[in-house]
C-alpha cells in the first residue's frame, strides 16, 4: 500500500513540544505521533521548529526567527507565507491530505489556499478546533497574548491591534466560514466545541478527537496512610488572571476551619498580572500555607503534579482542560469548576468534583478529600486509568490515523 501524503498547511506558528500553551503541545503531539505511523508520510509547515523529523517526514519553516510577531500584521503575513510554501510543495508533490492543524479559530484566521482552490481533488482537514475564550478585560487580553511585561508602546500597538480586528471582523468571519466550508472534515476537541461549530458548518463533517498526553511522563502514586506531621499538598497551576478564579480557591483555604490549616499547604504556580493582587490577598487573610511558586517550565512542572494529593481550578473560562489532564495523569483527585473545558473531562464523584463558582461549595469537597486519604488513592487511580485509555497520544493518534484511512478510501 502506498504511503498516505500529509500536508500539515499550517502545523502551528512553531512547532516545539516544549513551548508553553496547550495549542502548541497538541500541534506537536500530532506531528510526532502522526510522523511514527509507517505508511504516512508527513510535511509540516510552521514558522520555525526546534523539532527533528521523524521517519520520512519533512518540516518546512518559512521563518528565520524563533519569536514571531503575532499580532494582526504578523499574523497576516504568516498567512501568506503559509500560502506560497503550500503552492510550491503542491507543485512539486502529490499530496492526499491537507490538514490545518492550527491556529484555527472562527471570525479570526483563515486558509487562503483553501478559499482560492488549491486544494481542489485533495482532502481537507481542519483542527483540532476548540470554542473561544472570554476575556474579562483588555489587560488580561493583553496579557494572554503578549506575555508578562507589557510596556507602553506595546499596549498602544495591543490596542490598535483590537481595533483594527473589530474594524475587519466581518471579513475575517467570512473567510473563516468559507475555510470552514471547503473542508472534508473538521476536527473538534470535545462535544462543546462541536456544538459551537455546528452552528457554522454542516455538523456531519465534525469528528471529536481529543488532544492527548505523553503518560509516560507521569507514574502512579501509590496510596500511602496520611503521616499526621505531613502536609497534604493541594496543587493550582495557570496563568494568574482573573479568569482563572485563583481567588475563589485563596478565600476557601482561608475559610477551612483552623484544625485544617496546619494540616494543609497550597501551591500557586505560574505568574502574571494578577499575581501581586493575590499576594495581597493571603497577606491581608493572615495566611502562611500559602506559596507563590511563580512559572515553572512545562517540562519539570511533572515534579509538582506528583508531590501533591489534590489538584484545584476555579476557572471560569476553559477551552479544554489540559492542566486537568496532566493533574489526572499524575494520580490526582481534582476539584474544578462547571466549565465547557473541564465537563467532558473529569467524572463528578469518581475521579474528582465538578462544582460552582462558589467558596462554600470549594471548602466543602476540599474538607471531604483532605479527611478521607482512601477517597483521594480511589480517585486518584480512576483518574489515571481514564488519562490512560483515553487521552494518551498513542491512542489520539491512532483515530488521527483511521480519519485519513478514511477520506481515501
Amino acid at each position: 500500500m502506498d504511503k498516505i501524503k500529509i500536508l500539515y498547511s499550517p502545523v502551528h506558528y512553531i512547532l516545539d513540544s516544549g513551548k508553553i500553551g496547550s495549542e502548541y503541545g497538541w500541534a506537536s503531539g500530532i506531528f510526532k505521533n502522526c510522523s511514527s505511523f509507517e505508511n504516512i508520510s508527513v510535511s509540516a509547515i510552521c514558522a520555525y521548529s526546534n523539532l527533528k523529523p521523524i521517519n520520512d517526514s519533512d518540516i518546512i519553516e518559512i521563518s528565520k526567527f524563533k519569536k514571531i510577531n503575532l499580532n494582526n500584521i504578523g499574523r497576516l503575513v504568516f498567512v501568506f507565507k503559509v500560502f506560497f510554501a503550500t503552492k510550491n510543495i503542491l507543485k512539486k508533490q502529490d499530496i492526499d491530505i491537507i490538514h490545518h492543524v492550527l491556529p484555527f479559530a472562527y471570525g479570526a484566521t483563515f486558509n487562503l489556499a483553501a478559499i482560492l482552490g488549491l486544494f481542489k481533488n485533495k482532502k481537507f482537514v481542519i483542527g483540532p478546533v476548540q470554542t473561544p475564550l472570554t476575556y474579562e478585560s483588555k489587560q488580561e487580553f493583553l496579557f494572554v497574548n503578549e506575555g508578562f511585561e507589557i510596556g507602553l508602546k506595546k499596549r498602544l500597538l495591543m490596542s490598535a491591534d483590537i481595533l483594527s480586528a473589530k474594524l475587519f471582523r466581518p471579513l475575517l468571519f467570512e473567510l473563516s466560514k468559507r475555510t470552514l466550508n471547503k473542508a472534508d472534515v473538521i476536527v473538534a476537541i470535545n462535544e462543546d466545541s462541536k456544538k459551537y461549530y455546528s452552528n457554522i458548518v454542516d455538523e456531519n463533517k465534525i469528528i471529536v478527537v481529543p488532544p492527548g498526553i505523553d503518560v509516560s511522563v507521569y507514574k502512579e502514586k501509590d496510596f500511602k496512610p496520611i503521616d499526621g506531621d505531613k502536609c497534604i499538598e493541594i496543587i493550582t497551576a495557570s496563568h494568574l488572571i482573573k479568569r482563572k478564579g485563583v481567588d475563589l480557591i485563596i478565600n476557601a483555604i482561608s475559610g477551612l476551619p483552623n484544625k485544617y490549616q496546619d494540616r494543609i499547604i497550597l501551591k500557586i504556580i505560574g505568574d502574571g498580572p494578577e499575581k501581586k493582587y493575590l499576594e495581597e490577598l493571603v497577606y491581608n487573610l493572615k495566611l502562611n500555607n500559602i506559596y507563590f511558586e511563580g512559572y515553572v517550565k512545562h517540562e519539570i512542572i511533572s515534579k509538582y503534579y506528583q508531590n501533591a494529593d489534590i489538584f484545584i481550578s476555579m476557572s471560569y473560562s476553559e477551552s479544554f482542560g489540559q492542566v486537568l489532564i496532566e493533574a489526572m495523569d499524575a494520580g490526582l483527585p481534582s476539584i474544578v469548576s462547571k466549565v465547557s473545558g473541564f465537563k467532558g473531562i473529569l467524572a463528578h464523584g469518581t475521579t474528582g468534583f465538578l462544582i460552582n463558582h462558589d467558596v462554600e461549595e470549594l471548602k466543602k469537597y476540599l474538607i471531604e478529600l483532605i479527611d478521607n486519604p482512601q477517597l483521594r488513592n480511589e480517585m486518584g487511580l480512576n483518574a489515571r486509568q481514564i488519562v490512560e485509555e483515553k487521552y494518551d497520544w498513542k491512542i489520539i493518534a491512532n483515530e488521527y490515523y483511521e480519519m485519513y484511512q478514511n477520506l481515501i478510501l
